[in-house]
This record gives structure tokens, sequence and C-alpha cells, in this order.
């Protein structure tokens, strides 16, 4: 079984910055549609190109930023030789969108470079209007990996959180959820395709009983927030997990990331995908 991520990291406060938003404020922003836009048509003519889809390339599901939040993303190159990659941002119906990028403007796409065994930094600004997106990373089939880490100023400091890295190609992912104690969990769920797809959920309790499935349309390239607690009166104040399966025979997969927001002082936790197919 391949692990995408062994443990959740939790939210943190760090050195002072300059003053932003509360975290309290945090879900209400950060939630994304129930289900992005079913548009019944292929992707290709947005000018993307089928091949890049490879298990070797690198998604991060969750990238924001504006109203003080950033997101910084980070890269390590296990090549001994320099390696060329290139970084896509994608809005969750799957068409470009620009970001503010530290040193480089606001951009759809880059390319660059990584030193043979070194690492890079990819920032957001946080300046501007909150937009939410996600992000793909084309290394051919080079051998990097990825972190993604969530930024908020506050009049306290920076709170921040992260995940890693998902790959493309995952056709059955499972991610755990906690709605106890009030608070909510919401996930991303990213057809990593430029097909529009079907995708299967089931919701499991502790004891790995079926709460709810059902059949989600997601758009080529797409994003859906899938929320536990809206789906089933079972999820509510339940823990349990997720069980995503992408179409059998369909070229593409899934990413998927849970966020975990807590009720009382506003903070949230991430808990990524585990793949087993």
């Amino acid at each position: 079984m391949k692990c995408l991520a062994c443990v959740a990291v939790l939210f943190g406060l760090f050195t002072s910055h300059a003053a932003a938003m509360e975290p309290s404020e945090l879900r209400q922003l950060l939630k994304r549609p129930r289900v992005a836009k079913f548009k019944g048509e292929a992707r290709e003519a947005s000018g993307f190109r089928d091949t890049f889809i490879t298990d070797s390339d690198i998604a991060f599901p969750f990238v924001v930023n504006g109203d003080g939040v950033a997101t910084k993303l980070q890269l390590i190159n296990f090549e001994a030789r320099e390696v060329e990659y290139e970084i896509f941002f994608l809005d969750d119906e799957g068409f470009p969108i620009r970001l503010p990028i530290r040193d480089r403007g606001n951009v759809s796409s880059f390319k660059a470079r990584i030193s043979n065994l070194g690492s890079t930094t990819i920032e957001t600004t946080a300046t501007g209007d909150l937009t939410i997106a996600w992000a793909f990373f084309d290394a051919g089939t080079n051998k990097v990996a990825g972190n993604a880490v969530l930024e908020l100023g506050t009049e306290l400091g920076i709170f921040a959180a992260s995940y890693p890295a998902q790959f493309f190609g995952d056709k059955r992912v499972k991610a755990y959820f906690d709605n106890t104690r009030d608070n909510e969990t919401d996930f991303s769920i990213v057809n990593i395709s430029t097909s529009d797809a079907e995708v299967a959920v089931t919701l499991r309790g502790e004891d790995g009983s079926s709460m709810k499935a059902e059949t989600i349309r997601i758009t080529s390239l797409g994003v859906a927030n899938y929320t536990p607690a809206d789906a089933s009166h079972a999820a509510r104040g339940a823990r349990g997990t997720i069980d995503i399966s992408y179409p059998a025979g369909q070229r593409g997969g899934v990413a998927v990331l849970g966020i975990q927001f807590y009720s009382g002082d506003g903070g949230l936790v991430f808990h990524p995908g585990f793949t087993i197919e």
C-alpha cells in the first residue's frame, strides 16, 4: 500500500505577523462549492495536453491566496541531475487561473528548474482577494516530491498547516474525517483527467459500516467539495472515513484532501488521502 501521508499536521502558532483575518473566519472563506459544474466536454480545447497526466506527476488539491493567506509549495528533487518542471494553477472548473507568485508576478503557469538533489519553494504573496485553486506539477518521469504549507497572518502571529502532494493516477483513495465536538470536515476531490468523470463516494463509520454511498460528477480537471455532515445525518458528530473510487477503465485518477475545521479557536488540520491502488 502506498501511503501519501502517515500523519496529519496540526495548525500551529509561530512568529509575529501583520493582522489579517481571524482563524474563526477560515471555514466560511475556504469552503468550496458542493460540486463543480459538469460540462460534459473534453479539456483539450483549453490547451491542456492529455499526455501530461502520468503517475510521476504530483498535485496540490488546495492552494489559497489573498486576504493575508498565502500558500508555499515546497519541491524536492531526488535526481542527481538538474530537473526542469512546469507548474499549472487551475480553478475549480478546470480552467487556468492567475495567482500572484513571489518574484514571478500574476501567472497561471511557469517553467523553472531545480538543482540536482536540490529544492525550491513557490510562494504566493497573500495579497488581493481570497482565491482558491489547485495546482499540478509536471517534471516528466523525474522523481520530485512536494509539500504545501498554508499560512494565515493574524495579530498573534502566523497560523500554518501543511499537507503532502499527491500523485496522479490514484484510482481509489481513502481519507479520515472527524466531526466530533462540533468540528466539521470538508473534502476537496480533484478529477485529474482531461475527461469528465463520475466518481463513487462511500462514507463509512469507525466500524466500517456504510453511512452513505453515491456517485458525484466532476468536470475535467475540476474540483468538487464534499462535506460528510451534509451528505449523511449519520456523519454528524461522528468519526469515520471517505472512500473514493475513480471509474474503472477511464484514464486519470483523483487527488483528495480533507480539511477539518475546529469549532472553538477556528484552527484546522489537513487529512490527506491514502491510496491502496
